[in-house]
């Protein structure tokens, strides 16, 4: 057994490596130390000393450690390598990576280079082209891991994800934003239908669709899917685009459980807004969700022949952030025609609505259509959702906020599914691509529900914690010996939070 102490001598701060023997004469244990350098005093890093063996390599260990931890106790180590004995490694390799650093995947091989791995070594962007093309073709071991996955997770009841909202360039808010559809950006678009654990709250599987399929083909392959991995019990949650009153009635002709978001396109939504919104600004009606205050408020309703909930959410802020943001555009476009004697052709700034324009021999007079403003702002900040299964608005919140936390999980996948960073157009790659991102989302998913559990996000982000855990590095020396940098207080609080140990010499 070996471990680094350090011993402050005439201010000057050494590092020891203490190895563990057996003593026969003493018959005990015994420690003895080896000088290995100093510590800087201004950057922290250790400072070899002549005499000792210069360092081999430096690599980054704490964010692996978590990562590789993780991976054990959720028993995803055990079912990769049962269906990929063969690039298990290399899988989890990309998925910690992706968790690690959310940058674009055909940089994970300079990453490699400076970051422990599952089994050592590095991957070549090459060699990523292959794996990604390898996961492609086998439809059937990625089936078979999702039956092993299914299984070894034991979930009877899960949770069915619409994600058709994702686009590339886009972010997310995890309530500003509720029901977005990106696809009005010209780029290529894949929807992706999973399902989640209830209980775990990890993913258990999901299934690409093509284009924007929003009718129950989906749901009946989900359904489908589901039986074949042994869940009896599944929850539909979809964005408003799914909404329709075909969907609607074939859902509750089929008893299935769902939560929709419903749109302002509609009259329901619009009727339930005028008709509750007085009585939504009760304070009794508000909670607070992430920092932001919501007012939400439940009303019953037959839906299709079948009794349900209606929920009606308004964010003041929402509102207000909406409503400056379209006044300064009409200013803007006020003060671009302001002196000008006639509107200039093919103006099709969208504001122009909101003005009323008259010509005049001193030039234009404008004024604002009040009407057309108010308008444009009666259902802002609202949202309207419906659901045969939840009963309060509080819950119906969380679970779609949950599938805005898919989203921003996939959002890196998603930039990269026109295949330009990965050299590639292939349709085979693509489902490569998708099956490492679920494997990464499986990580991020366990680590986000812990990290609320332990009220952890009052000290760090996702990625401040990848950021501190990086800090910690194991360096190898020429002989061969591997030296393991002091944990800080923040390591070991993260370390003990996510219920992980803290990494020793001997775990190496």
């Amino acid at each position: 057994m070996s471990f680094i102490v350090e011993q402050k001598i005439n201010g000057t701060t050494y590092v020891y490596r203490s190895v563990g023997y057996w003593d026969k004469q003493k018959r005990q244990a015994r420690h003895r130390r080896i000088c290995i350098g100093k510590r800087d005093p201004t950057t922290g890093k250790i400072i070899p000393s002549k005499s000792a063996t210069p360092a081999r390599s430096c690599m980054d260990y704490g964010n692996f450690f978590l990562l590789n931890s993780i991976a054990h106790q959720t028993g995803l180590v055990d079912v990769l390598k049962e269906i990929f004995p063969d690039i298990w490694s290399e899988i989890l390799t990309c998925a910690f990576y992706e968790v690690s650093e959310r940058k674009a995947l055909y940089l994970c091989g300079l990453w490699t280079k400076s970051t422990a791995t599952v089994e050592g070594g590095t991957l070549p962007s090459q060699r990523i082209s292959e794996l990604l093309h390898d996961l492609g073709i086998r439809d059937r071991d990625r089936m078979s891991f999702f039956r092993l996955w299914a299984k070894k997770r034991s979930e009877q009841e899960c949770i069915a994800y619409d994600i058709t909202s994702v686009s590339s360039y886009s972010k997310l808010n995890e309530f500003l934003e509720f029901g977005y559809n990106r696809d009005g950006e010209d780029l290529p678009q894949i929807n992706i239908a999973m399902l989640f654990g209830e209980t775990s709250l990890l993913p258990i599987f999901y299934s690409t669709l093509q284009g924007s399929i929003r009718d129950m083909s989906a749901i009946s392959n989900m359904l489908k899917y589901a039986e074949e991995l042994d869940v009896k019990h599944v929850r539909f949650v979809m964005d408003k685009g799914f909404y329709s009153d075909a969907n609607l009635k074939e859902m509750a002709d089929n008893s299935l459980k769902y939560a929709i978001a419903v749109p302002f396109t509609t009259t329901v939504s619009k009727a339930v807004v005028d008709k509750f919104r007085k009585k939504l600004q009760s304070p009794s009606l508000t909670f607070a969700v992430n920092g932001e205050i919501i007012q939400g408020m439940a009303v019953e309703k037959i839906i299709k022949g079948q009794r349900g909930m209606v929920f009606i959410y308004f964010n003041e802020r929402l509102y207000l952030d909406q409503k400056q943001g379209l006044l300064k555009r009409i200013l803007r476009l006020e003060h671009t025609l302001e002196g000008k004697r006639s509107v200039p052709p093919r103006t099709t700034d969208p504001c122009m609505k909101y003005l009323k324009i008259r010509r005049s021999k001193d030039g234009l007079r404008i004024s604002r259509n009040e009407d057309e403003i108010e308008k444009s702002l009666r259902y802002k900040g609202y949202m309207v959702m419906m659901s045969n299964d939840v009963r309060s608005a509080e819950d119906c919140l969380s679970l779609y906020r949950a599938k805005d936390i898919v989203e921003k999980a996939f959002d890196n996948m998603k930039n990269e599914l026109d295949m330009k960073r990965l050299r590639t157009h292939s349709e085979t790659s693509m489902h490569g691509r998708t099956f490492i991102a679920f494997i990464g989302l499986i990580l991020h998913s366990w680590i986000d529900k812990r990290m609320k559990e332990k009220r952890m996000y009052k000290r760090f982000s996702q990625e401040e914690v990848m950021s501190e855990l990086k800090r910690l590095k194991i360096i190898e020396l020429a002989n061969g010996m591997k030296i393991l940098t002091e944990v800080s207080k923040h390591q070991a609080y993260l370390f003990k939070e996510f219920g992980v140990p803290v990494p020793n010499i001997d775990l190496l």
